[in-house]
């Protein structure tokens, strides 16, 4: 059996700056099961690279956990302990990750001229039982929080620059799955939660099967207010909604890809009522569940690697001359960077042994239970060097 990246890859005219210093950070969670919870950051060059020598962990103040795939063997770390993606989110300076063994949220402040420092504003109560997924709006003003566990749900939370994470009162609404602590997976779970171009909310709930099959699932937000119900639309051919992609360019941001084994990726049109969406079938693919998007679709090339390399999360950066997709390859605890050269054309440049850099800086080991990939970019007015045209990637996805 094999992994796949499925890319799909598009040029833009977005610039970036050389700088001798870090242009990005890359950010992940430790996720230690039952152990507490950290953030691991490391420097990105101009390059796309990196950085092979240093990586921060900075606590969240919360706890790790994985769903369970073998009732026999529940506490052997496995890839994709949240059966989704998203534990880690970078909105602007800020970085939200969950805790699922706390059932906890966290709220940083990325230090954007060195953003590998990171400050922990707060840690609040999710609102239900092993959050997995973290969703923040474009104003920066709202994030929700997807809860898998026994007390499966929706809840949502003002972000405030100094306190942090704030609950907003009669946010909460149930996904209505019958589960356990910590669920069994990843069949009958959540999945991801992203906000919508509107800046309503949409969720994944994966189902069992085709005649059993899950749904996206809508909260509509006014005026800061979120709807009673959640609207639930059932996938065309899919069965298992993993990942939630929004291009914004796309139908005004109204066109939704999810990721979904039952059938390759699902595409949604929000604007049509009733909601239609519609499956695209990807040939020899076991299970895709990850995705990472920038502009516009165009052209599909697939990349393979050996299943053992357990990949689980995917982020896009920019670098002087292209954009890099960066890949957590959990399963061997490394990050693996491809260039983006052209239109479905990407290359390994690099393949990080982010675990002995960890242990190194911190004597922290890691597992395969280590999850979430998010990037922030430093500004350019903290960016020095000459300004070259960079590339621009379009959707990618981890087929596992």
């Amino acid at each position: 059996m094999r992994s796949t990246i499925l890319g799909a890859f598009a040029l833009s005219s977005a610039t970036l700056s050389s700088a001798l210093g870090p242009v990005a950070a890359a950010y992940f969670q430790t996720n230690a099961l039952g152990g507490r919870n950290y953030i691991v950051a490391s420097g990105i060059n101009a390059q796309g690279e990196l950085d092979s020598n240093f990586a921060s962990t900075t606590s969240t103040g919360g706890v790790g956990a994985q769903g369970i795939n073998n009732a026999s063997t529940p506490l052997e770390p496995h890839a994709d302990p949240f059966y989704t993606q998203d534990s880690v989110r970078v909105a602007g300076s800020y970085l939200f990750a969950v805790n699922a063994g706390s059932n906890t949220v966290s709220m940083f402040n990325i230090d954007v001229a060195n953003p590998t420092k990171l400050t922990l504003v707060s840690t609040v109560a999710s609102g239900g039982d092993f959050p997995s997924s973290i969703g923040v709006n474009d104003a920066k003003t709202m994030a929700c929080v997807v809860n898998s566990g026994m007390d499966n749900c929706v809840a949502c939370f003002t972000i405030d620059p100094e306190a942090g994470l704030i609950p907003i009162p009669d946010s909460k609404r149930s996904l209505g799955i019958t589960q356990t602590n910590p669920p069994m997976g990843p069949e009958n779970t959540a999945s991801d939660l992203v906000f919508d171009n509107s800046g309503n909310v949409l969720v994944s709930v994966k189902g069992f099967n085709a005649t059993a099959p899950g749904y996206l699932g809508r909260l509509k937000v006014m005026d800061g207010m979120i709807a009673p119900d959640i609207e639930k639309f059932v996938p065309n051919g899919g069965a298992l909604p993993f990942s939630i992609t929004t291009p914004k360019s796309l139908g005004d941001g109204n066109i939704i890809f999810t990721t979904d084994p039952g059938v390759g990726v699902v595409t949604y049109d929000l604007t049509s009522s009733p909601v239609k969406n519609n499956g695209t079938i990807i040939p020899g693919q076991k299970a895709v569940a990850v995705d990472a998007s920038t502009f516009v679709t165009s052209i599909v090339k697939q990349y393979d690697f050996d299943l053992s390399a357990g990949l689980t999360d995917v982020a896009i950066s920019a670098g002087t001359k292209s954009q890099y997709l960066h890949i957590l390859a959990a399963g061997e605890q490394k990050i693996i960077t491809m260039e983006l050269v052209s239109s479905g054309n990407g290359k390994i440049i690099q393949t990080l042994d982010i675990a002995a850099i960890v242990k190194k800086n911190s004597g922290m080991t890691l597992t395969a239970s280590m999850s979430g990939l998010a990037i922030f970019v430093v500004p350019q007015s903290l960016v020095t060097g000459t300004v070259a045209s960079v590339g621009a990637a379009a959707r990618t996805v981890v087929s596992l």
